[in-house]
């Protein structure tokens, strides 16, 4: 389905003059579904990890102790990963998308504001690095990420009352992020990369390795119709001089590596621990800059046939540093 998608015509739907548009990418653009957890290694494999792979927050009096302990099994599960090229970046991307498979549990999820999916859409620069006239947009490519919410995760959510403490966070930040930048500040990444030595990166940057980023004012979060989805926007284009710099230096060498990602919501008292990893996944050998490219125009037209009460809901400007 990615091949064709800078050439191929929808069947029977007009097109503007002179331009081949593309129907809407399936959500396979890149990497195939189905991978088991033994089978990470092979080249444009994923799978989903336990939730003990992640150290979280836990209590009591986190402030003081700095106590961490493996998370308990994440909220949502990974179903498909795609990438492409774009320019300039895009968000939301769930809209172009033809919905990946989801279980037959998770299509007949329907709550009021926890999503049956979230997608997590990483915009990064595909043009080197610029400490000066630098430009929060521009040639991208999108690495996008989509999970399903799971079994015992649905349980939880229709009791509240008794639910863990990170459940109760998670639904507070899917009610009230849209409209509160300090709560959707408190979106946190955990990114891991195994044989860190061959990204040739400076050894004392090592310590990064699997430490947790916030996600403040390069993020955005949008909810889809009928609260289908939550998806998160993480611009790179955002990010500092040296960051965005050594990401284009090590961009070629992605490939040879195995990336351990998953994402919570902050937890900052006793009474929201422990942390709990929204979701988990492990990547091998996956490239996506080698992702097709979509041009301007052909993004365009997909936009302009979403039906007109498809209305996505956009978060408030961030203004936290």
């Amino acid at each position: 389905a990615a091949a064709a998608a800078a050439t191929a015509t929808v069947p029977g739907t007009p097109t503007p003059e002179g331009l081949a548009c593309p129907p809407p990418p399936t959500a396979s653009l890149l990497l195939q579904p189905g991978f088991s957890h033994e089978a990470i290694g092979a080249v444009d494999s994923f799978a989903p990890i336990e939730g003990g792979v992640f150290n979280v927050r836990c209590g009591p009096n986190y402030a003081k102790t700095g106590k961490k302990a493996p998370s308990a099994e994440p909220m949502y599960r990974i179903v498909n990963i795609d990438a492409f090229r774009s320019h300039p970046y895009v968000a939301p991307v769930t809209p172009l998308f033809a919905a990946p498979q989801l279980s037959s549990e998770a299509q007949a999820w329907d709550h009021p504001f926890i999503p049956r999916m979230f997608v997590l859409n990483t915009s990064m620069p595909n043009s080197p690095a610029q400490m000066f006239g630098h430009k929060e947009d521009g040639p991208s490519v999108h690495a996008v990420l989509f999970f399903e919410i799971t079994p015992h995760a649905m349980q939880h959510f229709r009791n509240l009352d008794a639910a863990p403490p990170a459940y109760k966070l998670f639904a507070k930040y899917c009610e009230t992020a849209i409209d509160d930048p300090a709560m959707r500040c408190r979106f946190k990444v955990i990114g891991m990369v195994d044989r860190f030595d061959i990204l040739g990166i400076p050894k004392v940057l090592e310590s990064y390795n699997g430490k947790p980023m916030m996600v403040r004012h390069v993020g955005q979060l949008f909810r889809g119709p009928k609260n289908a989805y939550l998806e998160m926007h993480i611009c790179v284009h955002k990010f500092g001089f040296l960051s965005r710099k050594s990401l284009w230096a090590v961009r070629h060498k992605l490939p040879g590596v195995i990336i351990t990602l998953g994402a919570t919501i902050e937890a900052r008292c006793d009474e929201e621990m422990p942390e709990c990893m929204i979701f988990g996944t492990r990547a091998s050998q996956v490239d996506p800059w080698a992702g097709p490219e979509i041009q301007p125009d052909a993004i365009a037209w997909m936009q302009q046939q979403l039906p007109l009460d498809q209305v996505v809901e956009e978060s408030v400007p961030n203004t936290t540093a």
